[in-house]
Parts: C-alpha cells; sequence; structure tokens
C-alpha cells in the first residue's frame, strides 16, 4: 500500500539523492517516513485506516508518536491532533536502544550506568565466592551494555566508570564504596589462560563491536541501510580501505567519525582483513591485503609517495584488452624519482604473472 502510494504520487516519501525510503519494519514496529508537509498527512492517515480495514487489526494510536526534523512546533501539534498520536523529539527510546543525541556526552551514558548499579545493589555480592562474580560481570553486566555498545563508541571516561563499577564489585561486592584492588585491572581482563580471569574489557569489547560494522559495510553491499551509506558518505569500501586522516568533513556524523577512527586504528580490523583477488573492483591497490600478507604501499614506500593514484583500485591500475588484462601504473605525465624507478620496476617483475578474473568478484577474507 505504502509503495503505491508513493509510487503513484499521492505520498511524498524522504529522499536522499538517488535513495527513497518510505517504510521500514522491525518485528512488529512500523516507521513512516516522509516530508513535513500538509499534503503528506492525508494519504498517511489514509493508509493507517485501509491497514485497519484490510488486516482486521488496530493501531495502538497511544503508543505511536510523530518525530520532525526541522519541522515547525506548530506543524507537530496540528499533524498530531490530527493522526491521533503523540509528539516526541529526539533522543529518544526505541526497543531499549537510545536514538539520536550525543554520544560522545557523559550524560547520554547515564541510563547505561544506572542500570548496572541497580542490577548490582540487588545482589548480595559479599557472599559471593570470586568464580560467581565473574560469572556475573560476563553475562549480565557486560550484556547489559553490549546493546549501546554495540552501535556507539564510548568515551573514555564512561569506560572507567564502568570499569570502577567491575572492580568494585568484583573485590568488595558493592558499588558505593572504594576498597583495596589486589590485581591490576589489565590483567583481570585477560583470558584465563594468560593468568587472568577472563573479565571483558569494556574498551576492547566495545571496538569489538563496532569493528562489526566496518565488516558489514565490506560485505554487504545490497543491503538497504548499506545503499543509504553509500549516499550518505560515497563509496564505503574505497573510503575504508583508503582512510586518512582527512577522510571525514565537518559534515559528517559523530558516529560516522568514530567508525572512521576505527579504521585508522593499527590494530584494527581494516589491517586484518584480505582481499582475494577476482576482477579487482573492490580491492584498494596500495591499501588493501590482496598480494600476500603485505600492503603495496608498505613494500613499495617511495613509489607510493610519488604517484598521483594513490586510493585507486586494483582495476583501475591496468586495462582489459578482450579477456586480457595488462598492467598500467603510472600516467604518461608522472616523472619519478630514482628510487620510485627502482620499486616501480621491482613492482612489474612482482605482477608479471598475476592477472585479474574479468567475471568474478573480488570476495573479502
Amino acid at each position: 500500500m505504502m509503495r503505491q502510494a508513493a509510487l503513484g504520487g499521492m505520498y511524498k516519501s524522504f529522499k536522499l539523492s538517488r535513495v527513497e525510503y518510505s517504510l521500514l519494519q522491525f518485528v512488529n514496529d512500523t516507521i513512516m517516513f516522509g516530508e513535513c508537509s500538509w499534503a503528506n498527512l492525508w494519504p498517511m492517515k489514509a493508509l493507517l485506516m485501509g491497514y485497519e480495514m484490510v488486516s482486521g487489526l488496530r493501531i495502538n494510536l497511544d503508543k505511536s508518536k510523530i518525530f520532525g526534523v526541522c519541522c515547525s512546533s506548530y506543524f507537530l501539534q496540528a499533524a498530531s491532533a490530527f493522526l491521533g498520536c503523540k509528539v516526541d523529539k529526539f533522543p529518544f527510546k526505541f526497543l531499549g536502544f537510545t536514538m539520536g543525541g550525543n554520544q560522545r556526552s557523559v550524560n547520554f551514558w547515564k541510563p547505561v550506568n544506572n542500570s548496572l548499579k541497580a542490577k548490582i545493589l540487588v545482589w548480595k555480592g559479599r557472599l559471593l565466592s570470586m568464580g560467581g562474580k565473574v560469572t556475573l560481570l560476563n553475562s549480565v553486566l557486560s550484556n547489559i551494555s553490549s546493546y549501546q555498545l554495540s552501535f556507539y563508541k564510548v568515551p573514555s571516561k564512561v569506560i572507567k566508570e564502568i570499569r570502577a563499577l567491575q572492580r568494585r564489585f568484583l573485590w568488595q561486592g558493592v558499588v558505593d564504596k572504594g576498597g583495596m584492588s589486589w590485581v591490576n585491572w589489565d590483567i583481570v581482563c585477560k583470558s584465563k589462560k594468560q593468568g587472568g580471569l577472563g573479565v571483558k574489557d569494556i574498551g576492547k569489547f566495545n571496538k569489538a563491536l563496532l569493528s562489526k560494522w566496518i565488516w558489514r559495510f565490506m560485505v554487504e553491499e545490497e543491503a538497504i541501510w548499506c545503499g543509504f551509506m553509500n549516499v550518505r558518505y560515497g563509496d564505503l569500501r574505497s573510503r575504508m580501505w583508503n582512510i586518512d586522516g582527512g577522510s571525514c568533513g565537518p559534515k559528517d556524523s559523530i558516529w560516522w567519525k568514530d567508525l572512521m577512527g576505527l579504521c585508522v586504528d593499527s590494530q584494527g580490523i581494516i589491517n586484518k582483513l584480505s582481499v582475494k583477488l577476482g576482477n579487482g573492483e573492490v580491492a584498494g591497490f596500495w591499501n588493501s591485503r590482496w598480494l600476500g600478507i603485505c600492503k603495496l604501499a608498505e613494500i613499495f614506500p617511495n613509489l607510493f609517495q610519488e604517484i598521483s593514484s594513490k586510493n585507486a583500485s586494483v582495476s583501475n591500475m591496468g586495462t582489459w584488452c578482450g579477456e586480457v588484462w595488462s598492467w598500467k601504473f603510472i600516467q604518461a605525465e608522472e616523472v619519478l624519482g630514482l628510487e620510485a624507478t627502482i620499486e616501480l620496476e621491482e613492482l612489474n617483475s612482482l605482477l608479471i604473472d598475476v592477472h585479474l578474473k574479468l567475471n568474478v568478484v573480488d570476495e573479502i577474507v
């Protein structure tokens, strides 16, 4: 119904360049997107009423809310009265997850800290064994915050506060007073094989969960949300392979900047990924691992500094003649120094027997 209304021009969807969204559904929740206009209210109400008539179900308007971005409060109040739902604003909770707000603010994370404290106060920590405390720390305390940790980067001050809660519970069994910590917390967070207790390190746990988004950007190119991100920030794979200090613009979101920070990290997931070469459209020629365990930018640093095509994919570094591939590393107008020229000859020798596969897509491993 919604799709037909949008295609017929009766309902104006949310548009970002070539991407258009009118409806998202998750379990039994539905989110409708549309232009902030009076003309959109009638078709929206007609669609809701039509759904009730067709399905025989009733929409719970008491739990339904309307949000506006760059909309006047007068319009939102009028729309609320017309549709019969409530007006809400950012940030808000959806399935226990905080949407909107400044995730770098300490106040943004107060609900997480409060839920951790509330859970600890219920337990009789002083009556538990060390093994029982470690089990509770890993199975309950870490998982309470994992939903939020999987999407937002936690500020260092909040990490310190969460670690303090964990530390007090482990050694004193309470959270309202400090005491002696008998072992350094970094050692406590090591695995049992390494002599620790296996308690999750919140900072590393947060980075690991966020890194999953980078992996999903690389492998879920056909996903709806990935298409939106490609329009918003450009080609995601290219930006992540070729990340540098100037990759984020002033209008990029905090969330995106935090993800790009993980790409810069020498110990991050980007530096652990490799590409099984096919047609070369995914692999970055200089900045991804598609030929052994090292990047070509690391093997040939002088050549990399002097060429202009630093962010090129493998497929951009040559041409097809029918089904035969031939390499072309530099432009005709480029003049190289002595050391770069020597490295260019070595690169030619290295890749003389390496050829792309025209109809095979690169595979990230």
